[in-house]
């Protein structure tokens, strides 16, 4: 299904979205990890929801990742990670690019010359998600909401694709290299700017629409490099109502006259 956000309002019970208020924001915790067998380090900014969530003593509050752009920070989405934890969402910043990696390229078939990096990004979630339930066990690890900006998003289709049981549902922001899934599960939506445009491929076809759970999303007038704490407010409004929409009672907005 492909929509339009022009004059989308917010449906009842969206209650994660309906609410700004930064001075009730949870603080952000930064971490590093050591992943040993990669001999790499994974910095991270957590935001935990509010105690008292009636899932914490069941442990299934939900988790979601957030991957950002090439060259972004782990804390640089701290709008969408709030706007869950709203919602009662455990959210991880991960910081995919650290001083010293290899450049990413920008010649050459990018399928090819990228896959190293988008392997490198999703060996990133599978070991924290081996890793984190031992620090925070009463969150649903068995199935998380990844989601992604950018290259962040590319990293996130790859995950999603080679391990789709552990993922209920992908959400990338104007990722534009790597294919989303052409399968009924997971659920995915994707949000699409005015000023970028998809490689061929990456998003799927009207027929493979048809047949997928998958939500494509234009943003009107909305900037691919604006998509994080430092775009328009009205765009992080925007990108809140309609992620959690998606999540919480599984809307994909229709497009208005």
């Amino acid at each position: 299904m492909v929509i339009s956000l022009a004059g989308f309002a917010l449906q009842p019970g969206m209650s994660g979205a309906a609410s700004h208020d930064e001075s009730q924001a949870p603080a952000v915790e930064r971490l590093t990890l050591q992943d040993a067998s990669r001999q790499r380090a994974v910095p991270l900014a957590v935001y935990r929801p509010a105690a008292g969530l009636a899932c914490l003593p069941r442990g299934d509050c939900p988790v979601a990742f957030i991957s950002p752009g090439y060259g972004g920070s782990a804390d640089g989405y701290g709008f969408l990670a709030r706007a869950l934890n709203r919602a009662g969402y455990l959210v991880v910043g991960v910081q995919m690019e650290l001083p010293g990696d290899t450049p990413i390229p920008t010649t050459g078939d990018v399928q090819v010359v990228r896959a190293p990096f988008w392997r490198q990004g999703a060996d990133t979630l599978g070991f924290l998600l081996k890793t984190l339930p031992q620090t925070w066990p009463a969150y649903q690890w068995q199935q998380v909401v990844l989601i992604g900006h950018s290259n962040g998003g590319d990293i996130s289709a790859w995950f999603a694709r080679e391990h789709p049981a552990q993922v209920s549902a992908l959400i990338t922001l104007d990722h534009r290299r790597f294919p989303l899934p052409r399968t009924a599960t997971p659920r995915t939506l994707t949000l699409r700017s005015a000023d970028q445009v998809a490689d061929a491929g990456v998003l799927p076809s009207a027929t493979e629409l048809a047949a997928s759970h998958t939500c494509v999303v234009p943003l009107p007038g909305a900037l691919h490099n604006d998509m994080h704490d430092g775009g328009p407010q009205a765009l992080r409004h925007n990108i809140e109502a309609v992620v959690l929409g998606f999540l919480q009672q599984n809307v994909c907005p229709k497009a208005h006259p």
